[in-house]
């Protein structure tokens, strides 16, 4: 199931960033899934734990780190996410969450191919 239209990796908008660089565009790739996994289980403790101050706050991590490299549906899916956990819904973040795995999957895989 797929939350939003947006790309799971928008390699343009990363090379219009980093003015085509393709060894920089590795370094960054490189990186972020070096840091993804920590920042992922902290947003997983989070939501075990339904802290609603942690998930927004590991959910906006994920989301910049993530629109950096030019992941912009992980990006969308953890706005939602963040907005949704201030909000308190507890309903709205269990399916959002459910999102979660595919969305760092593919992301994942995409910046593996670029590295």
């Amino acid at each position: 199931m797929k939350h939003s239209n947006e790309a799971v990796f928008d390699r343009d908008d990363l090379m219009e960033r980093v003015g085509d660089d393709a060894s920089l565009i590795a370094m960054i790739a490189s990186s972020y899934l070096e840091d993804l996994p920590d920042q992922w289980l902290a947003l997983q403790n989070a939501l075990q734990d339904n802290d609603y101050t942690r998930i927004a706050a590991a959910a906006h991590q994920i989301r910049g780190a993530s629109g950096n490299v030019g992941g912009k549906a992980l990006s969308c899916l953890c706005k939602e996410i963040e907005l949704t956990a201030l909000a308190k819904n507890s309903t709205q973040l269990q399916w959002l969450a459910g999102l979660l795995d595919n969305e760092v999957i593919a992301l994942r895989q995409q910046l593996e191919n670029e590295i």
